[in-house]
């Protein structure tokens, strides 16, 4: 086996040939190499100075070394180009996808249709869970401090104890100014018996004091009702704010679709004007023994220049 440490060849390469004209390298005497075309075209100048279309040339020799079997018989230069342009699957974006990811959290839709406006959605989003939280928060300490205040402020006759009521009888308890030892107008007599005969403990005091006309109430009923106010309405901000949380979820899902849709549209135009070239010339060494025995390919692209 003949073992060659460098081999020094000399390549002039005209692509405008080369797309149709597969060249043969046929190995003379003493080691030495030259070219023959396929057809009987001209063989490739020695010294084309012009620039070929796609802006590629080599015009010094291109050394190959360390072959451990490098008799070749022939050699073929292939030349390939990507199909026409076309929109890359990997850039498409499915807005059906997007609107289920922003319908689950809003801004995800967009952040995949790389949107910045999904870091809005997704902002606005934290903000009001976040205010929903608070809210929330806020009527429950309200809703404790009025209950609290019905507890301090109401007595029982009998063996009747808070821990049989509900939130409804706590509720209740507000609604009437009860000096009769009564749960509502039923001639003295509970309407619940788990609830029993209770009294709000300032009665007494209350009714032999001198009051204003508008004062018609037990002070400390007074107090629990405004407690019993204020949670209500607090209650229903939180719900107001709930329902805007729903609401982002159900707008952002449809921008993030109409996203979709336009990133769709912007790589679609961009994809035709784009021209991209790629040569990728492969060489296949062909052994004493028949078998072929590929080369490293070079690709080139975008109209690079070598200079060896």
């Amino acid at each position: 086996m003949q073992q060659l440490s460098f081999l020094l060849v000399l390549l002039t390469l005209n692509f405008n040939s080369l797309a149709d004209k597969p060249v043969e390298l046929v190995q003379p005497v003493t080691g030495d190499f030259e070219f023959k075309s396929t057809s009987n075209q001209r063989a490739f100048p020695r010294f084309d100075r012009r620039l070929n279309p796609i802006g590629v040339r080599l015009r010094t020799p291109l050394i190959l070394t360390n072959f451990q079997e490098f008799a070749m018989s022939s050699a073929t230069i292939e030349e390939t180009q990507p199909d026409s342009p076309s929109l890359d699957h990997r850039t498409v974006k499915d807005p059906n996808r997007a609107f289920m990811q922003s319908l689950i959290l809003p801004g995800m839709g967009q952040i995949y249709t790389e949107s910045k406006r999904g870091y809005v959605w997704l902002g606005a989003e934290v903000a009001l869970l976040v205010g929903y939280v608070v809210v929330h928060r806020q009527a429950k300490s309200l809703e404790s401090d009025y209950v609290h205040q019905v507890k301090d402020g109401v007595a029982f006759e009998g063996p009747t104890k808070f821990d049989q009521w509900n939130m409804e009888d706590f509720e209740h308890a507000t609604m009437y100014d009860n000096w009769h030892n009564v749960y509502n107008e039923s001639n003295g007599e509970p309407s619940h018996p788990r609830i029993g005969k209770w009294y709000w403990k300032d009665r007494k005091q209350f009714k032999n004091i001198t009051r204003k006309k508008e004062e018609e109430d037990s002070p400390q009923r007074e107090i629990a009702l405004k407690f019993r106010q204020d949670s209500n309405s607090t209650y229903e901000r939180a719900r107001n704010v709930l329902g805007l949380v729903i609401l982002t979820h159900l707008a952002s899902a449809v921008d993030a679709r109409i996203s979709a849709k336009l990133f769709n549209q912007r790589h679609q135009l961009s994809e035709s004007l784009d021209l991209e070239f790629a040569i990728t010339p492969q060489l296949t060494a062909v052994g004493r023994s028949g078998r072929l025995h590929p080369l490293s390919p070079y690709k080139v692209e975008n109209r690079i220049v070598f200079r060896f």
